[in-house]
């Protein structure tokens, strides 16, 4: 996978993409279908059971003598599962604080489980990797990847990188300490740091601006990625990708920053894939469809 800075990849997007709260903010119109892949709902069970608590594996660096402590448990649940539990409808435009009726979309289950918030603008890398295996094209050595340029691992003040302005004339000592700084700090590559900082190579879209990387269908069929992609990833975690597509257009996937789930467009064949898929939670939606946050009729 590797920075470019060739913008033309992309400008096709911008003419097929339309500003507002409808399945076509994320991805561009003018596909057969399109389908929502909703992002997973992390659940927490706090365990005090000494024999539960006796069959977890061992926290590194515990005392033994503390290995009785109650512990959270914690695993993903589906939309649907959600729903199901705390008696709310599952539905292609449903939205997470219509399913929790909270506004913070937290909840508390009632056998006692904890919901969090799902994710904005983040598929996590194992069901990008199953989507992207399920999305035929005739171009798979030839992908790009547009990362939202305003991630805070990308930014002044951001966990991963410290800004450093350009100037050709700093020393060779200084030279070193930048590159031992960004080695140290979480491997924001030079070349995507550079792009963000100095606004260089760009795909500019509406309200928006994205790094974009060359990458393939197999690499990103590789979970492990983000972590060899110069993005900032530290301890498992960090940017994904905004928009993915190949260079026939023969699909997009796009997971607006602000978005709850992300969307694909593609071949009527491919989007029943998705569709069916045992691996991703995904229902087929309409480009026109409202995925705003007061846009789910169904629970209110």
């Amino acid at each position: 996978m590797e920075w470019t800075d060739d913008v033309a990849r992309g400008a096709w997007i911008g003419e097929r993409t339309h500003w507002g709260s409808t399945v076509t903010v994320a991805v561009p119109d003018g596909y057969e279908r399109y389908a929502r892949v909703f992002h997973p709902v992390p659940v927490s069970r706090l365990i005090t059971d000494p024999d539960e608590l006796a069959a977890m594996p061992p926290i590194p660096g515990l005392p033994e003598d503390r290995a009785d402590e109650p512990r959270h448990a914690e695993e993903q649940w589906t939309w649907a599962r959600t729903a199901e539990a705390l008696g709310t409808t599952m539905h292609a435009t449903a939205q997470w604080a219509a399913i929790t009726g909270n506004a913070d979309g937290f909840a508390t289950l009632p056998d006692g489980r904890s919901l969090g918030q799902t994710r904005d603008g983040h598929l996590p890398p194992e069901q990008l990797a199953a989507l992207v295996r399920l999305l035929p094209t005739t171009t798979p050595d030839d992908l790009t990847v547009a990362i939202w340029s305003g991630w805070g691992e990308f930014n002044v003040g951001g966990r991963s990188v410290m800004f450093f302005p350009p100037d050709s004339s700093r020393s060779e000592e200084r030279r070193a300490e930048e590159a031992w700084y960004r080695e140290r700090n979480g491997a924001v590559s030079p070349e995507v740091f550079d792009a963000v900082h100095r606004q260089r190579g760009l795909l500019e879209l509406p309200n928006r601006e994205y790094v974009l990387l060359a990458t393939t269908v197999d690499e990103l069929a590789d979970p492990t990625w983000p972590e060899r992609a110069g993005i900032g990833w530290t301890s498992g975690d960090g940017p994904m990708p905004a928009l993915v597509w190949p260079a026939d257009r023969a699909w997009c996937i796009g997971s607006e920053i602000d978005f709850d789930s992300t969307l694909v467009g593609g071949t009527a064949e491919a989007i029943a894939a998705v569709a069916q898929s045992e691996t991703l939670e995904a229902l087929v939606v309409h480009p026109e469809d409202d995925l705003g946050a007061f846009a789910d009729h169904v629970n209110g």
